[in-house]
């Protein structure tokens, strides 16, 4: 599923209605019907909206296939979605169901627990070829074996105001057309297409710590694929964030 143990805990509490996204995350986790869940997902966000008197939450992706709001807060600061209640009374949206089996996927890129962030204002990446062999001093290749949602890489510190650079040739299904990436904390999001190399650089980022984060509209399917960034100023690589193992218990 791509999510912390803490957080699948958290999401099949009974005090509220989990995000339609980690629903069909989990449901395809156990291997069951997705169309059957989300049906009965719609079913209980109207019945809390009913119950509330408050319209229910939407967590289908936008119109314009750009992915829907993440419940926290992003850094740039977009808005943060509210839940939908789910009526006081009603069965666990996913009680009775198969125990989840969580996969721990090893890869170089750590999971951010959340759904899919609202880019604050596209623009899109241009085509490239093969990114140029970048020294060590200025920044990092990179790969991702699977991300269904969301990835962060790992952090690297610069000293001075500089650009950053980032190559990435990701294999999408037919059904995915792109994906976003942003330099965080500062910089808006940037559409790349999926299945060939794409190519962005972002001018004037503030000297400090700073990640590099890659997401998608949160519909299940996985993409993987590669890439390289390169700073224009030396940087300092930070150790690479470890996922931690679920407990025994989990």
């Amino acid at each position: 599923m791509l999510y912390h143990p803490s957080t699948v805990s958290r999401r099949l509490t009974p005090t509220e209605l989990p995000p339609l996204d980690f629903v069909q995350a989990y449901v395809a986790a156990c291997g069951d019907d997705l169309e059957t869940w989300e049906r009965r997902w719609h079913s209980l966000a109207h019945d809390g909206a009913s119950t509330s008197g408050e319209p229910a939450a939407s967590w289908e992706p936008a119109a314009s296939g750009e992915p829907a709001a993440f419940e926290e807060p992003a850094p740039t600061g977009t808005p943060s979605d509210t839940v939908a209640p789910a009526r006081r009374g009603r069965p666990l949206l996913l009680a009775g169901s198969a125990v989840a089996v969580v996969a721990v996927v090893t890869i170089v890129l750590v999971p951010r627990l959340a759904g899919t962030a609202q880019p604050p204002a596209e623009s899109a990446a241009s085509a490239s070829g093969v990114p140029p062999s970048v020294p060590a001093e200025y920044g990092f290749s990179w790969e991702v074996e699977r991300m269904s949602v969301r990835l962060i890489s790992r952090s690297w510190t610069q000293s001075a105001p500089g650009a950053i650079e980032v190559w990435a040739n990701i294999a999408c299904p037919r059904e995915v057309a792109s994906y976003w990436m942003a330099i965080r904390p500062d910089t808006k999001a940037v559409r790349f297409a999926c299945n060939s190399w794409q190519y962005h650089k972002w001018t004037e980022v503030a000297a400090g710590t700073h990640h590099f984060e890659m997401w998608k509209a949160g519909n299940g399917l996985a993409i993987h694929g590669r890439g390289a960034l390169r700073s224009s100023m030396t940087i300092r690589q930070q150790p690479k964030p470890v996922s931690p193992s679920p407990s025994p218990a989990t």
